[in-house]
C-alpha cells in the first residue's frame, strides 16, 4: 500500500542524498595510488605557492649553469626518461640539467606526483636501476621534480613531449578501420605554445602517425605564437624511443641507438646537442635525419617491420603444432645459409607497447579468462581446450618482453599455465611445458 512520507523522512532522504553527493564530490578531489594511498588534488592556493617553488628552483638551476628540462607526462617512457636527464652530468662531472616532470591532477594520475617525489617511481619495473636512479636523482642529487603545473612550461629551456598516441581499431580483422587518437597530444601542443619561450626546445619522442611533427604539432603552435606576437618559428623536432621495459630497461633509454631530426637547421642541431648530451651517443652513436616526417616513418617502418616477422614466425609455430614439426630443427637448418641466419625463432604473438596486442586471454583446458594485460596477440593453448603443444626447446619473448614463454630442454608435450597475480611492466608471465 502507497504511504505517504512524512517531512522528518523526507529531510532524513535529503540529508542522505546530500551527503552522499559531499561524499562523491570529495572523491573528486582525491587521487588513489595503485597502492591505495589517498592523495588530495590541489586547489587554486595551492597552485600559487607551487609556482613559486618551482620558479625559485629554476633560478637556482640556472645560476649552477644548468638547463631547464620540463618533461610532459609521467607515463613508462616519460618516467624513465625524466629520470635519464636528471641524472646526466656535464664534462666536469657536475649534473646539467634541472628536470620537472609534469603530469596533470587529474583523478588517474595525480598521485604520480607525490609518489614521486618522494624519490619512489611511479612505475613497477623488473630493471632494478629504474628505482635506484629515481631516488638518487629525486633525492641525492636533487635534480628531478614532480609537479602538476603547465605553468612548468614558461621555465623550460627544453621541453620533452611524452604524451600518448594510442590507435584505436573499431573492428577486429579490418586493418583500414582505425584511427589515431591525437586528441591528447594535440592539447599538449597548444598547452606548449602558450606557455613557452620562442627560443625552447620543443622534442617530441611520443609514436605518432608521419606527419605529425610538421602538419599538426608547427601549424598549431605557429598560430598561437603568432597571437603571442612571436615571430619565430616554434623549435619543434622529434626523436622516437625504443624503450623495452624489462631487466635493461633504463639502458634501452639511456644506451640505445637514437633516430633525430627537426624542422629546420637550428631545431636540428639543438636536438642533438641536447641528446648528446643525456645519452651515452659515444658507444650509440645518433642518426640524424633531414626531417621529422622521415623519422616518424622510420619509427613506423621499424615497428611494422618487427611486426610483420613476428606474425611470419607465429602462423609458422602454428603450423609445426598442428602437424608435429619441430620448428627449431627447421629453423637452425635455415639458418646456415649465411644471408638466412637472423631468422627468429617463434614466439607467443606480436608484443610491445607500440605493436597490437591483446586484453584477456582463455587460456588452459579449462577455458578460464585472465583479463590481465599482456602483450601478445594469441593465448598459448590453440584452441582453449588443447592440453598438449608441440614439442619445443627454444626461449622466446615478445618484442617487450611483457609475457615470457619458457620451453624447456628436453622438449615435453603436457601444458600448464600459471598466470601471476599481478602484472607490471617488465613482471614475466612464464607459461611453461612441463
Amino acid at each position: 500500500m502507497y504511504r505517504e512520507s512524512s517531512p522528518l523522512q523526507n529531510r532524513i532522504v535529503d540529508q542522505g542524498l546530500r551527503d552522499e553527493y559531499s561524499v562523491r564530490m570529495q572523491d573528486a578531489q582525491i587521487s588513489i595510488s595503485p597502492s591505495g594511498e589517498r592523495y588530495p588534488i590541489p586547489g587554486p592556493d595551492q597552485d600559487r605557492a607551487e609556482l613559486a617553488r618551482l620558479e625559485a628552483l629554476a633560478r637556482e638551476a640556472r645560476a649552477a649553469g644548468r638547463e631547464v628540462v620540463v618533461v610532459l607526462g609521467v607515463g613508462f617512457v616519460g618516467a624513465v626518461m625524466a629520470a635519464v636527464v636528471a641524472d646526466s652530468v656535464d664534462a666536469a662531472g657536475k649534473p646539467g640539467k634541472c628536470v620537472l616532470a609534469v603530469q596533470r591532477a587529474s583523478r588517474r594520475s595525480y598521485w604520480k606526483i607525490p609518489v614521486l617525489n618522494r624519490g619512489v617511481s611511479p612505475i613497477k619495473a623488473e630493471d632494478p636501476e629504474v628505482d635506484v636512479l629515481i631516488r638518487r636523482c629525486v633525492l641525492e642529487k636533487k635534480t628531478l621534480v614532480a609537479t602538476h603545473l603547465e605553468e612548468a612550461l614558461k621555465l623550460a629551456d627544453v621541453v620533452v613531449v611524452d604524451v600518448q598516441c594510442d590507435y584505436r581499431k573499431n573492428a577486429i580483422g579490418n586493418v583500414r578501420d582505425g584511427t589515431a587518437d591525437m586528441i591528447a597530444l594535440e592539447d599538449s601542443f597548444r598547452t606548449i605554445a602558450r606557455h613557452i619561450d620562442s627560443n625552447t626546445l620543443i622534442l617530441i619522442e611520443t609514436t605518432v602517425p608521419p606527419g605529425t611533427t610538421e602538419q599538426i604539432a608547427y601549424p598549431i603552435m605557429k598560430k598561437i605564437f603568432t597571437e603571442r606576437g612571436i615571430d619565430s618559428d616554434p623549435l619543434l623536432a622529434h626523436s622516437y624511443e625504443r624503450v623495452m621495459p624489462g631487466r635493461h630497461y633504463v639502458a634501452s633509454v639511456r644506451d640505445f641507438w637514437r633516430v633525430a631530426s627537426g624542422i629546420n637547421d637550428q631545431a636540428r642541431e639543438r636536438v642533438v646537442k641536447f641528446l648528446n648530451e643525456v645519452l651515452n651517443t659515444r658507444d650509440y652513436p645518433l642518426t640524424v635525419l633531414d626531417r621529422p616526417i622521415e623519422s616518424e616513418t622510420a619509427k613506423i617502418v621499424e615497428n611494422s617491420y618487427r611486426a610483420a616477422i613476428l606474425a611470419f614466425m607465429d602462423e609458422w609455430s602454428l603450423f609445426a603444432e598442428r602437424n608435429g614439426v619441430d620448428l627449431k630443427k627447421v629453423i637452425e637448418a635455415i639458418k646456415v645459409r649465411p644471408t638466412h641466419s637472423n631468422i627468429l625463432f617463434p614466439g607467443p604473438g606480436i608484443g610491445g607497447y607500440c605493436l597490437p596486442r591483446t586484453e584477456a586471454w582463455a587460456c588452459g583446458p579449462t577455458g578460464t579468462s585472465w583479463a590481465g594485460r599482456t602483450n601478445c596477440s594469441r593465448p598459448p593453448s590453440r584452441p582453449s581446450t588443447s592440453t598438449t603443444l608441440a614439442p619445443c626447446t627454444c626461449l622466446s619473448w615478445c618484442a617487450t618482453p611483457y609475457a615470457t614463454w619458457a620451453c624447456p630442454s628436453p622438449p615435453r608435450t603436457s601444458w600448464s599455465w600459471a598466470p601471476p597475480t599481478a602484472m607490471t611492466l617488465g613482471t614475466p608471465a612464464t607459461a611453461q611445458l612441463s
